[in-house]
């Protein structure tokens, strides 16, 4: 970590400010990476169904082609196909019909129409939403510091104690080269990243919940005043992000230049 030469530095805070912001890194890479894994849990269970064949669905699940992106893709699918949502096909029909509403239809016990309601459906749809776009968010972020080139005490004479930090990372666009913008650049934004990162991990966790049929979708997601909230011990309701975002992500800015 080099000190520029004659900035007024101060040794003692210029180390603290540095360990800090590796520390958060830290946590931010960890948190991720355990809301990386509780997708790729929640899938193995619901698709081994009963547990028994749980080691061998593990297999596929991680395989190393299947990446943070791929993994919630795969998670939404199935949460989808269990609460109903994919269409069905008649086989020798060639006809895809949408699994009726009316249960009495139905003589399968495993039927989702027999399990989840329209408005489980609606819930489910409009959560995994919610889930998904931070979710997306979060693994442009990740992906745009753990690949680009960090300069972690770096002073200058408006901060020659290095409270920031800079990370280079350029994306190509239909525009030429483009720096990317919205990246961290403090210890408190990597803490940041890394609560909402767990934060997405809890409603994970809670929509695999209902999607095992263990409580009603009704009960742990409420919708109020335009906005979805989980509702946690006490009552308590956490939207989702259920913290301030910059105002510019990487993955905002490279769709919008692309």
């Amino acid at each position: 970590m080099p000190h520029l030469p004659g900035l007024p530095t101060d040794e003692r805070e210029f180390r603290k400010n540095t360990t800090e912001q590796y520390a958060a890194l830290g946590r931010f890479v960890e948190n991720f990476e355990l809301m990386v894994n509780e997708v790729r849990e929640c899938s193995i269970d619901l698709v081994a169904h009963d547990g028994m064949n749980r080691e061998l669905v593990g297999i596929a699940f991680h395989h190393h082609v299947l990446s943070a992106m791929p993994l919630i893709e795969i998670f939404r699918a199935i949460g989808a196909n269990i609460v109903g949502l994919t269409p069905v096909e008649k086989f020798n029909s060639g006809e895809d019909t949408f699994i009726s509403s009316d249960p009495s239809e139905s003589s399968d016990p495993d039927d989702p129409k027999l399990k989840f309601s329209a408005a489980d459906r609606d819930a489910f749809s409009a959560i995994m939403k919610r889930i998904f776009a931070e979710y997306k968010d979060l693994s442009e972020t990740r992906n745009a510091l753990l690949h680009g080139t960090w300069f972690v005490g770096y002073g200058s004479l408006q901060d020659p104690n290095a409270s920031t930090f800079y990370v280079q990372k350029y994306q190509t666009t239909k525009i030429g080269l483009r720096p990317v913008e919205g990246l961290p650049k403090s210890a408190p934004d990597l803490i940041t990243l890394a609560q909402r990162c767990n934060d997405t991990r809890n409603w994970i966790g809670f929509l695999d919940w209902c999607l095992r049929g263990q409580e009603p979708f009704k009960d742990r997601f409420v919708h109020d005043r335009g906005d979805w909230f989980l509702v946690i011990s006490g009552g308590h309701k956490t939207p989702l992000p259920n913290t301030p975002q910059p105002q510019s992500s990487p993955g905002q800015t490279e769709a919008g230049i692309r």
